[in-house]
């Protein structure tokens, strides 16, 4: 995608333009969006097409999606592990209190 935007871009505006792909793929998420929406508001130094943008708004919405696959699967993990303790402390002290005389 990278190089599609490129060759679109010839000549001064193609260092501009690379410069900013630079920059969006060294941003932090937050800043990614920043820019994003610079570029729709045609603010950003460098212009590129509603195709262009597109490329660049999927490749931050796959940052998204893997950023809250963590997100699930360190909740899961906080709330499964102290719960199955727990059912098991339940479960030995109800068996050990049947064994009891």
């Amino acid at each position: 995608m990278v190089e599609e935007v490129k060759a679109h871009h010839p000549g001064e505006d193609e260092a501009v333009v690379e410069k900013f792909l630079n920059d969006f793929k060294l941003a932090s998420i937050e800043e990614k969006a920043q820019m994003l929406k610079e570029l729709k508001a045609h603010s950003a130094a460098a212009e590129l097409s509603k195709k262009e943008r597109k490329g660049l708004q999927k490749v931050y919405r796959h940052e998204l999606v893997k950023r809250s696959h963590l997100y699930k699967i360190a909740a899961a993990w906080v709330i499964t592990v102290p719960v199955s303790g727990l059912l098991a402390a339940f479960i030995y002290y109800a068996i050990r209190g049947m064994m009891l005389p």
